[in-house]
C-alpha cells in the first residue's frame, strides 16, 4: 500500500529545498582589498540596509534606495550602545508585515570587531597590557566570544546578510588570500558559519577596470559555496550574476 502524503499542517518535519535560502536568507562574507567593489556588490543584493560602522559608502551614494543605520551621515555605529540599538531597530523592522529592506549589509566586520576590541580594553582597564592597547590572552578570548556573539545575532536575522571584510596582508607572495580579523581562529570560525565566502578583486582590460568575485576555494584565495548556487570561476560583481538571475 502506498504511503499517504503527510498533512502539511501537522507534519513536524521540513524539507530542505530552495525555500531554505529564500525564507532564511543567504548569509554571505565578501572580502578583498580597498577599492575592489565589496560595498557596491553588497548593495546590489535586494533592498539593502547598511549597518555602517566606518562611513565607507561613497561608492554607493548614487545607486538609490540604499538605507543606512545610523540615520545621521555624521555618525557611525562606533560604540557598543549604537551597535546594539541598530540591531534592535533592525529586528523590530523585520517583524513588520512588509519590512523596508530584504538585505542587511554589515560594513564592515573589521570595524565591528574594533568596536568590541575597544570595549574589552575599556571594560578591563587594569589588565597588564603592553603599550595600553595590546591585548592579553584573556582579552583575546573575551573579544572572540563577544564578536562571534554579535555575528550570530546577524546570522539569526530572517533576511539576507552580507558581511564585508578586508584582506589579510600576505607575508609571502604565494600565501593564500583570506579575510583579516584579530585572532588566529576568528576568520576560520566566521567562514564556518556563513553560506558563501567570496573574494572580490579588480581586473583591468585596456582602459576599463572590471569588478569580480570568486566563491571557489583555491590555493590562491579562501572561498566557500555551501549551496552550490554561485557560478563557477570569476563572476562579474552583481547579485543577479551570483544567483543566476
Amino acid at each position: 500500500m502506498a504511503k499517504s502524503a503527510p498533512d502539511i499542517e501537522t507534519d513536524p518535519f521540513g524539507i530542505v529545498d530552495e525555500s531554505y535560502i529564500i525564507e532564511g536568507g543567504a548569509k554571505v562574507l565578501i572580502y578583498g582589498d580597498p577599492g575592489s567593489g565589496k560595498t557596491t556588490l553588497a548593495c546590489t543584493f535586494p533592498d539593502p540596509l547598511v549597518a555602517d560602522y566606518e562611513r565607507g559608502l561613497m561608492s554607493v551614494r548614487k545607486m538609490g534606495g540604499v538605507l543606512r543605520l545610523p540615520k545621521s551621515p555624521k555618525l557611525t555605529l562606533s560604540t557598543v550602545l549604537r551597535h546594539q540599538a541598530a540591531l534592535a531597530t533592525i529586528k523590530t523592522e523585520l517583524k513588520q508585515k512588509t519590512p523596508r529592506f530584504k538585505t542587511v549589509v554589515v560594513d564592515s566586520l573589521n570595524s565591528l570587531q574594533g568596536v568590541y576590541k575597544k570595549n574589552v580594553i575599556t571594560e578591563f582597564p587594569n589588565a597588564d597590557r603592553n603599550f595600553g592597547t595590546n591585548l592579553t590572552q584573556p582579552d583575546y578570548l573575551k573579544l572572540m566570544d563577544d564578536f562571534l556573539g554579535q555575528i550570530e545575532e546577524y546570522l539569526n536575522l530572517p533576511c539576507n546578510v552580507v558581511f564585508i571584510a578586508t584582506t589579510k596582508s600576505r607575508e609571502w607572495e604565494d600565501d593564500k588570500k583570506q579575510p583579516k580579523f584579530v585572532g588566529k581562529e576568528t576568520a576560520i570560525e566566521i567562514m564556518r558559519v556563513v553560506d558563501l565566502v567570496g573574494y572580490c578583486f579588480t581586473r583591468t582590460e585596456g582602459s576599463k577596470t572590471g569588478y569580480y568575485v570568486n566563491f571557489k576555494d583555491s590555493e590562491k584565495h579562501a572561498g566557500k559555496d555551501r549551496f552550490s548556487i554561485a557560478a563557477d570561476g570569476d563572476i562579474i560583481s552583481h547579485y543577479n550574476n551570483i544567483f543566476g538571475l
